[in-house]
């Protein structure tokens, strides 16, 4: 179904830039990536002035109570209307399970490397039934060597 949906996009997509031949010849002459402008024309739409910049020819819709230059509610409405948010959702999708695979991979290392032992877990320093008779940094149980340095508990 989504798979439809897509696919049904690009094909309006490719027609928009049939129609529109400058704008394949500016983002061929510019390098722009194919992505990038499949991008804008979700979000913008084909009638957006967006397209003016690539050279399009846009028929501008006449708004008799607003100059063109300004911002109105009108204007917002019309460009939220125009977003496709099924596509939004997937890429949001998408994005969403990248981070999530990025943090595990960070967490592994993070495991992985907090002990410089190669990997292998690490021991407990003390706080056995034997340990629980000493004072801290005393006795020789393990843990106990001069080198370690034990926790002063208050």
């Amino acid at each position: 179904m989504a798979e439809e949906k897509t696919n049904d996009a690009l094909n309006r997509f490719k027609k928009f830039l049939r129609r529109n031949p400058e704008i394949v010849d500016y983002v061929r002459e510019h390098h722009l990536s194919w992505s990038h402008l499949f991008d804008e024309w979700v979000i913008f739409g084909e009638d957006d002035p967006v397209w003016e910049k690539y050279g399009a020819k846009v028929a501008k819709k006449e708004e008799k109570d607003a100059p063109a230059s300004s911002l109105s509610w009108k204007k917002i409405v019309d460009k939220v209307d125009h977003i496709d948010t099924g596509r939004w959702q997937e890429r949001l999708n998408t994005v969403n399970g990248a981070l999530t695979g990025i943090r595990s991979l960070i967490s592994q290392f993070s495991q992985n490397g907090s002990g410089q032992n190669g990997g292998a877990p690490q021991q407990n320093n003390g706080g056995g039934q034997n340990d629980a008779a000493q004072a801290p940094g005393t006795g020789t149980g393990p843990g106990n060597s001069p080198d370690t340095q034990r926790p002063y508990y208050f």
